[in-house]
Formats: C-alpha cells, structure tokens, sequence
C-alpha cells in the first residue's frame, strides 16, 4: 500500500514538473514571437528594479553604520547644546559634540545610573616610524583614549589585553591593519614593544593588536594613545583637564556612555544637567548660550546635522525615506506599465487563448503560462539591471557616497533580488494572468483608465517638484550672498602665529596669478564660525549672541562689501573698533545705520566703539537667516588667509604649495575655493534635486510606455471604427486627435489629482528655507503642458500605425 501511494505520489510530482516545463516553453515561444512586446516590457521592469537596486545599496550602506557594536541600544554620546539668540528674531539650537574636559571623570563619580563612560581627544597629527624615522601625514584615525574605550566598543584583541594596554603612560594600540602599515607583515604578538612618534616628540610604544573593526563605522580609528599619556607629556599645555568653563584654545573632550539594561537616557540627562550646571556656577557666557548637556543614541550619530563640525559625513535622513518612496513609486509604476501592456497584448493573443480553452486547457493552466511569461521577463529583467547598477553608481558618484561598494553575490543583494523578483512576478502577473483566462469586457477599460491616471499622477508630481526644487536650487546657487567669491582661495592653518602667516602671503603675492590677499579668522561664509556675548554701552539689557568674523583692514574690500555707514576697519594688530552687519544694528534699536556709529561694544570685559555697519551678507546657506554679526582685528584668532586668483595660470596653485611647503614643513597645505565651500552648503539640496530629476526621467518613461500599452489596447479595439473612418475619408491627423482625446482628459483629471497634493508637499518643504521662491500657478502650469505634450507625442507615435494600415484588412470578415 506505502509502495503504491509513493508510486502515485512519484508520478504526480513528474507530471506537475513536465507540466511546468510545458508551461514554461510556451511562454519563451509567445515572448519570442511577440519580441517589440517583450522589449518593451523588459525595458520597462529593468528601469523599475535597477532602480530599486540602486537605491537599495545607498540606503542599505548608510543605515549599516555602527550596526555591529554590542548593545549599541544603550550607548549614547555625551554632546552639549545651546541656544542663541542672534538679533535676528530668531533663536538658533546647536549642537556639539565636545563637553568640559573634567566631565566625564565627574560624571564617573558622581552618577550611579551609567554602566561605564569613555573619554577621548582627537589626535590629528605627524607620524614618524624609527629606526628609518620613515614620516607619515596626519590620518585623522588617531585619538587619546582612557582604557574604557573598550569597554564601550569591544573589538577583538590579538596581542595585549583590554585592561592593561592604556593604563600607562606612554603606550599605543594599534589596529592589524595600521600594525602592518606602519612595520609590514608581522604576527601579532611581534608588533609590541615598537616605537612611534607622534608630532615629532611623543615617543610612544605599541602595547596592544586589534582586529580591524568588520562594518562600516563613524569611528575608523587606528591608533589609541593611552589617556595617561597627557599628564606625563608636553600635551598637558594643550589638553587642560581641569576647566569646566568655555576657553577657545582648550579644546574640549568627546565622551561616550553605555547605560545599564532598562534605565531611560532622560533620567541620566537630567542628572547629568544638574552636575554640569553646579560646577559651572554663575558663568554669565554659559548660562548666555543656555548651556545643556544632551545624550544622543549611536544610531542617531551619523544622520543628525544638528552636530556640525564632530567630522563626520552626515546622511540626510529625509533624502533617504525620499529615496525609498521615489523606489515604491518607480516600481508600482512600472508594475502597472507591465499590466497595461501585458493585457492590451492579450486581446491580441485573444484567438490563440481560445483555441486553447476549445482543446481542453483550463482556467489555471492558462494562468500558470502567464505567469510564467511574467516570471521569465521578470528574472531577464533583473540580471540586465543587476548589470546596469555599477555603471550608474560610477554616473552619478558625485551625488553617492564615496567608494559605494555593491557586490551582486553579497547575501543581502540576492535576497533582496530574490525578494523583488517574487514581488513583481505576483503584482505584475496576477491581473494580465486572470484576464487572460476569462472573456474580455468593457470594464477593462476603466481598469486601465484608473492605473493610467494613478501613473500620470505619480509623474506629474515628480515634474512640478522637479521644477520648484530645480528653480530654489537655482536661486540659491545664484543669489547675492553679499560679497564676492569669485575666485577666492582659503587655506588654514591653526598651527602657527598669525605674523607667520601675514608674511607667508605677501610673499605669496610675488607669484603669477596672486592678484590680493586678506589675512581672516574664516572665510564669511561657507566656514564655521564662533559666537560671543556683546553688550551694547554696558547696558545689560542689550546682550545678544553675536558671530564675531575676525579680519584685517583689507577683509571689507577684499570681498567687494558695500558700506552703509562709517568706514572700514584701520590696520592694527589688535582689537580697537568693531564694524557691523546691518542685521546687528536693526537688533540693537537703531533707525538707521548711521545711528549705530560712535556706540560702544563690550567684548570679554574691553569696550570699543562701533566705527562701521556693513550691508548683510550670507554666512551660511539660505535654510537660515543671517546673523547678527561683528566684524574686528582680533589678536590670535587670524588663522586663514584668503587669495584671490588667477584662474588663467596653471602655474600658480603648485608655486602657492612649493612655497607653503618651504614656509611650513610640518603642515601640509590644504586649501578650498570659496565658490565649492558656499556650494557644500547645499549638498543635501543637491542630492535632493539630483534624485527628483532621476524620479521625474524614470516615471516620465514608464508612464509613457504605460500610455503605449492603453493606446495598444484601444487601437485594436477600435480598428474596424478607424477602418470604416479611413473608407469615409478620414485622414490620419482626424484619427489621432479622436484616439487622443480620452487619453488628454486622463492627464487632465490626473493634473487635477497632483496639483493640490504638490502644492502641499512642496510649500511644507519650501517653508524650510529662510530666503525662497514663490510657488505660482506658472510652475502647475508648465508641468501640465509638458505632461499633455508628452502624452500627445506617445499616442501619435503609437497611433500612426494603426491608421496607415489597410482598411480592407481590419474590415475583412474573421
């Protein structure tokens, strides 16, 4: 009996695989004689799912950083806020990443609710490996850590241990890999007890071997200098370990901390509140800024720009859920592009389908072969747009994470290709497939009228936006910042005095192509800059957060700054008068910009009167407004010099480093033109238009192969009417325009449904910026006649050849 129901079990198996089979060769026999069918669907579904893939690696990339780290639920960074009010009718929320350097140890002591708190400097500096002193240039990989950095972020040890390696003075632990690069191909154990410098004096030796961190990470540091190291070296002069309160030339510290299992982040920051502000005291610059301190989740690290200058690359989270939808919506239309076209082609197979029903073929069997037709234009779609992902990655890199690795093979690509392949077969196969099994009806054509307006709805949204971003892009990137920035260049260096660097640039000067010089503490925009309390004569009632713009006397005129009232800044080197902005003297209650002149400002304690206000111009992007600001010779803080060039001489950017390089060894020259900095300003705008743009081709093509598929249908149905037209004397113009009406009337009805719906999204985004277009009835309008244009040129396309044919072909008897 057991034999004999496996018998049948065998050959139920064996029958339902050589029916697959079957099915399976029929539907590569129908797509190979329908091949314009087939191309076009292809196209279609390849368009569809390369950029599902595509966007999948981006998104898939930046929401894998620090993914790997245990319990990074309960890590957070300790960062600092604070709120200014800059005069402008504003008040701007800041963040940072640095804390006082005593906090951390204080926070140790004195707050039970944390499990464990590391602290650590960054450490950007020269490296030299003896014996052969072989130099190497600053990473930005090296910080000086306290041993519970690995506590907080376990890696794999291969040599030391994470309890003794930086408990003393004087000692490093290095990754494998930076292992191997400082003294080659080595076993672990070997790499201890060797030497590096570090900044040409620090003699240091390496006392522990990790394994690289495996994943992507915020934090790819290499090379781990033991806490204790400060106290007993030359670094204690800069890293001062024992004020709470605010010095510009002390840098502050970055902390972590790992919170025990089922403690909220609130309880520890309102502890953490009440620590700082006791030791901080009555620090009237501190309680100004309403100094805070806030603990930020390591998952929010890399997405949140409130944390401007902590050195890392920010993803812009709304870019990223825009980039998900933009896929949906990409997919969903060329899921409804396949329906369109699959049904309209099985009116065409109608005579085939019968006779098959006739002998003896059944409802299912006849879905199964559609599906299969679905299913192998599916996976032949997938592997061309597998191929395609890395051409267009390497197209639009500018606009992508640097070095975006995609591998085809990697586990989370194939199931997510596996996954899309499933989805699309289904989606795009159920409907075409059902029609295909039963008689055809008018009511198709709502069907296809509906999916037709859902998809020149979907595109017509894309369009306006892709019109209003393009036009505030434009804006932007074109507005008066204020000053000009042709042909600025900016280079930096914290390192040594400001003399030294005055006279580096009027030796500069000598070189071709090196027209004028301004010695600054930042460029006005585009850099970052620092705020201070000023008080205007003394009267309390008049401090506000002001941005100080350190400068010398040619910083006014360099920039081409316009005047309004007073004069410039004289030559001197320190700080005796203060020129500014005219949002500052609109803040302190003057009429007009004459009315500020002969009043005094209050700085750090010195008074010195205002001589100068200086029409506003653009610190930062045009998401913000301009700031209350004071221009001043300010000593110590002139740590930037701008040139304006020659664009014409090639010449002049290597003399400018043969010349940097022989005026400071130490430092390597780095430099940046104004024009890209103000431009980095709108990277995210950038990405943002960038994406639109691809949305708005892709859907705009989909859609009209959509329209192909629905005119398609409605020519074959129709082909005895435009026969019977034709024999009446119809021409091929009369023809077109009576095709073309219902489908102009869908775009219409589909302009009718976006239009309100854009209008919303896009003024909620445009409200983001403080300087915007208006958004008018021309943009609505615009996009409109592009959509009816383009569907009027699809339809006349596809339409053509149905009227050119015979009429006698379409009239002869069936």
């Amino acid at each position: 009996m057991e034999l004999g129901l496996s018998g049948i079990s065998g050959k139920t198996i064996s029958m339902a695989n050589q029916h697959l089979r079957l099915a399976f060769r029929v539907a590569i026999r129908t797509l190979t004689r329908h091949k314009g069918y087939t191309a076009i669907n292809i196209l279609g579904l390849t368009l569809g799912l390369c950029t599902c893939l595509v966007i999948y690696t981006i998104t898939s990339y930046e929401f894998s950083f620090d993914r790997n780290h245990p319990d990074r639920d309960r890590i957070y960074r300790v960062g600092a806020r604070i709120r200014e009010d800059h005069g402008n009718g504003t008040r701007v929320e800041g963040y940072g990443n640095n804390i006082p350097a005593p906090a951390p140890e204080a926070v140790r002591a004195g707050i039970p609710l944390i499990e464990t708190v590391a602290a650590f400097y960054p450490y950007r500096t020269s490296i030299t490996i003896p014996p052969k002193n072989t130099r190497l240039k600053p990473t930005g990989t090296t910080i000086i850590a306290d041993k519970n950095y690995f506590d907080i972020f376990p890696y794999t040890w291969l040599a030391g241990s994470p309890s003794q390696s930086l408990t003393r003075p004087y000692s490093v632990v290095l990754t494998q890999s930076r292992a191997h690069d400082y003294f080659g191909d080595l076993p672990a154990a070997q790499y201890l007890d060797r030497e590096i410098i570090y900044d040409d004096s620090l003699r240091v030796r390496v006392t522990g071997i990790i394994k690289d961190y495996e994943g992507n990470t915020d934090f790819p540091y290499t090379d781990f200098i033991g806490f204790s190291t400060i106290s007993h070296s030359f670094l204690k002069s800069t890293y001062r370990h024992d004020s709470w309160h605010f010095n510009p030339r002390v840098p502050g510290i970055s902390a972590f901390i790992k919170l025990p299992p089922h403690v909220r982040p609130e309880q520890d920051t309102a502890l953490l509140n009440a620590l700082v502000q006791r030791e901080l005291g009555t620090d009237a610059f501190m309680k100004l800024l309403d100094y805070s301190i806030v603990l930020q989740p390591l998952g929010d690290v890399h997405f949140n720009a409130g944390y401007t200058f902590d050195g890392i690359r920010k993803a812009h989270l709304p870019t990223l859920y825009s980039l998900i939808g933009a896929a949906a919506f990409i997919l969903l239309l060329a899921i409804v592009n396949f329906i369109n076209l699959s049904t309209a082609q099985a009116l065409q197979q109608a005579k085939d389908t019968g006779i098959r029903r006739v002998l003896g073929a059944t409802r299912f069997q006849l879905i199964r072969r559609s599906l299969a037709e679905t299913f192998l234009l599916t996976v032949l779609s997938t592997i061309i747009a597998l191929a395609l992902v890395r051409p267009i990655l390497f197209l639009f890199h500018d606009y992508i994470p640097a070095n975006l690795p995609f591998d085809p093979l990697n586990p989370s690509i194939l199931l997510f290709t596996l996954f899309i392949i499933t989805i699309t077969t289904l989606l795009s196969g159920s409907y075409p497939a059902i029609s295909i099994a039963r008689p055809a009806t008018t009511r198709k054509y709502t069907l296809r009228s509906i999916l037709v307006i859902l998809q020149f709805s979907i595109s017509l949204l894309f369009i306006i936006a892709s019109l209003v971003v393009s036009r505030q892009l434009n804006y932007m990137l074109t507005a008066d910042m204020g000053f000009k920035s042709n042909a600025v260049l900016t280079t930096t260096n914290f390192g040594v005095q400001p003399q030294q660097l005055r006279l580096f640039a009027q030796k500069a000067l000598s070189i071709p192509g090196v027209q004028e010089y301004t010695l600054q503490g930042h460029a006005p925009a585009g850099m970052p800059g620092m705020e201070f309390p000023m008080l205007l004569d003394n009267r309390k009632d008049n401090d506000l957060e002001v941005g100080l713009q350190a400068a010398d006397q040619q910083f006014i005129p360099f920039y081409k700054m316009k005047l309004l009232a007073g004069r410039n800044l004289l030559p001197g080197d320190s700080l005796r008068e203060f020129v500014i902005n005219d949002t500052y003297r609109k803040a302190l209650g003057f009429a007009k910009p004459a009315d500020a002149l002969g009043h005094f400002l209050t700085w750090q304690e010195k008074t010195h009167p205002i001589v100068g206000v200086v029409a506003d111009f653009h610190t930062g992007s045009l998401h913000t407004p301009i700031p209350s600001l004071a221009i001043a010779r300010v000593e110590n803080l002139d740590n930037s010099i701008g040139f304006r060039i020659s664009l014409a001489n090639r010449h002049t950017l290597p003399q400018l480093e043969t010349l940097w390089n022989t005026t400071f060894p130490d430092h390597a020259f780095t430099y940046t033109f104004l024009d890209e900095s103000i431009a980095l300003l709108y990277k995210a705008d950038l990405q943002l238009s960038w994406l639109v743009w691809f949305s708005t081709i892709i859907t705009i093509f989909i859609s009209c192969m959509g329209l192909i598929g629905l005119a398609t249908f409605t020519a074959e149905q129709r082909k005895k009417e435009i026969a019977i037209r034709k024999v009446l004397g119809a021409g091929i113009t009369n023809i077109i325009t009576l095709l073309s009406r219902d489908f102009l009337a869908l775009v219409t009805l589909a302009l009718l449904i976006a239009t309100p719906i854009a209008s919303l999204i896009l003024h909620r985004w445009l409200n983001s910026y403080a300087y915007r277009i208006t958004l008018n009835w021309p943009i609505f309008a615009l996009a409109g006649g592009l959509s009816l244009s383009i569907t009027g040129l699809t339809i006349a396309f596809r339409v053509i050849s149905a009227a050119r044919q015979n009429p006698v072909d379409n009239l002869r008897s069936e």
